[in-house]
């Protein structure tokens, strides 16, 4: 099994995951999602942001959100990532068959970076599309990899938090 204290097998791809949730035990959710991602036997956590409390963007008669991002190495393709992200949110409580878009979530697990892959498939995009205009994605994703180059513009995780424009607040609460 792989985790946080193993050494993943040389050619893994790293992969960025947004995590977040706004209803139902927020943060403990969010832990429970990071562990098991850490104990998926093909997965090897490489680190967690801290945990950060975050405007609802779109609809806002809703809670507040807790949202981090945690990076992973991993032999899965894209697709089978992105998968296996779903089986976690589902496990977790997630139903998007009943879900309004843009609210509430008990978990929302986002594939954001896969290595320096810029890739449109009919069931993902990679980078995240919307992840340059998410202050709730740049932010604790700036916290552990200020540096990080996007694939698709160049620019540093940082510098795309400095220019973004969403306004909304990001409060920073407690470690992973």
């Amino acid at each position: 099994m792989a985790g946080l204290n193993q050494i993943p097998p040389p050619g893994w791809a790293t992969a960025w995951v947004g995590i977040g949730s706004n209803i139902l035990a927020p943060i403990r959710r969010c832990r429970q999602a990071v562990a098991l991602l850490a104990q998926h036997p093909r997965m090897f956590l490489v680190g967690v942001s801290s945990w950060y409390r975050t405007e609802p963007l779109g609809w806002k008669r809703q809670p507040w959100f807790v949202n981090g991002v945690a990076c992973i190495r991993t032999p899965l393709p894209p697709l089978a990532l992105l998968r296996t992200l779903h089986r976690v949110e589902a496990r977790l409580g997630r139903d998007r068959r009943h879900e309004i878009a843009n609210g509430p979530r008990t978990m929302d697990l986002d594939l954001l970076l896969y290595n320096r892959l810029v890739w449109h498939h009919r069931l993902l995009r990679l980078p995240h599309p919307a992840m340059i205009h998410r202050r709730f994605v740049l932010q604790p994703l700036a916290e552990i990899a200020p540096g990080l180059l996007h694939p698709g513009c160049g620019k540093t995780i940082d510098l795309l938090l400095q220019e973004t424009d969403d306004g909304s607040r990001v409060e920073r609460m407690v470690p992973p």
